[in-house]
């Protein structure tokens, strides 16, 4: 047992410091991109400035039923784009025209047939009595 224990921890440590080699393979600690690859661009994960939503960004939920055609669909007709999909609901984080007001977003879609609510993306807290 003893053994075999030793076996599976030698395992995983080799394993691990092979994915460490392997991560700064081409020299690059900083992570930028070398010319030629894409940029990728990362989202924060909380609205800044103390915002309590993102001033470009809608979570938008589909109809029982619609497919990714429509949704899509729905999405052009506001001039979003999709951010990424959630596990819930067909559900939707969707990115808003640069200068489109979230209010006047969430109206838009609300006018769409294939969705069924559209909300602000951002943090929900509730209050202890």
């Amino acid at each position: 047992m003893a053994r075999a224990l030793r076996s599976t921890a030698a395992m995983v440590l080799a394993t691990s410091m092979f994915a460490t080699a392997c991560s700064h393979a081409d020299g690059r600690e900083d992570g930028a991109p070398q010319p030629g690859e894409p940029r990728m661009t990362q989202t924060p994960a909380t609205p800044s400035n103390g915002a309590s939503h993102f001033k470009s960004r809608v979570i938008v939920f589909y109809r029982d039923g619609v497919d990714s055609a429509s949704a899509r669909a729905a999405n052009a007709a506001v001039g979003a784009t999709l951010l990424r999909p959630l596990a819930v609901e067909s559900a939707a984080v969707v990115t808003l025209p640069e200068g489109m007001p979230v209010e006047e977003a969430i109206r838009l879609f609300k006018l769409q047939p294939g969705v069924r609510l559209a909300e602000p993306d951002g943090r929900r807290t509730t209050q202890q009595r």
